[in-house]
């Protein structure tokens, strides 16, 4: 008996793990293969609960994560969960202002119309605004004034707006989500953690002016039959020009 072989019987040994017994069995032809095999999947739960351990805690009281490069759910507690959504509303009405196809250099004047209350005020009544500004006011100081302000450039009420909001929230599969402000004031702007990942993406698409794909969301019934549904069978209606 060579040194090597020595060495993973005795390592089988003191550690517990069969594998390097088995593989030294197998190839002294003591046990079939498909022995191994298995012994080899009777350990898997194991792996898994071990996987199960290791996880982050996730304090939230729901979330998800998908990898957008192999159309996999990495991580999913309470995905389809209706909950409100505050000022991730104006991510939406960002991407439906961007459908309009507004010129970027036109200047608002702010009115007394254009005001909305939250949040920290940087827009004031008289202020000559391009729309380029009011649109990076939204994503990046989360401006409910210029939100508004967009809206009236645009010659809607709000309350067109938000049917236009939810007609295309509809249009990207986010069939859990409802609109019922463009701001993210009112509570019954509700989504789920799910139709949250397909707005994240379409707008991180959209930014790069790219097309965005499809996200599959698991369906029991056509799983059982080999076939996932594709939450968006179709690349998205969205204009992909860059802002």
């Amino acid at each position: 008996m060579n040194i090597l072989v020595f060495w993973h019987i005795f390592w089988s040994l003191v550690s517990g793990d069969q594998s390097a017994w088995s593989a030294f069995m197998v190839a002294q032809e003591k046990i079939p293969v498909a022995q191994v095999i298995k012994e080899k999947e009777a350990t898997l739960p194991r792996l898994q609960r071990l996987e199960e351990a290791i996880a982050p805690e996730i304090k939230a009281a729901a979330g998800a994560v998908w990898n957008v490069d192999d159309d996999r759910w990495l991580f999913e507690k309470n995905p389809d969960a209706p909950r409100s959504i505050a000022s991730i509303t104006k991510l939406m009405s960002m991407l439906v202002v961007l459908d309009h196809n507004p010129d970027w250099q036109a200047e608002h004047e702010m009115t007394a119309a254009d005001r909305r209350d939250g949040g920290k005020i940087y827009l004031y009544k008289g202020d000559k605004v391009t729309l380029r500004n009011l649109f990076d006011a939204v994503l990046v100081g989360s401006d409910n004034t210029a939100v508004i302000a967009l809206i009236n450039s645009l010659g809607l009420t709000e309350e067109q707006f938000v049917t236009e909001m939810n007609i295309k929230a509809k249009s990207l599969g986010m069939l859990n989500t409802t609109f019922k402000d463009a701001v993210g004031l009112h509570n019954g702007n509700v989504s789920t953690a799910r139709d949250i990942v397909r707005l994240a993406h379409v707008a991180e698409r959209v930014a790069l002016g790219a097309a965005p794909r499809a996200i599959v969301t698991p369906s029991p019934l056509l799983m059982r039959l080999g076939r996932p549904w594709l939450g968006l069978d179709h690349d998205p209606g969205v204009d992909t020009r860059r802002a």
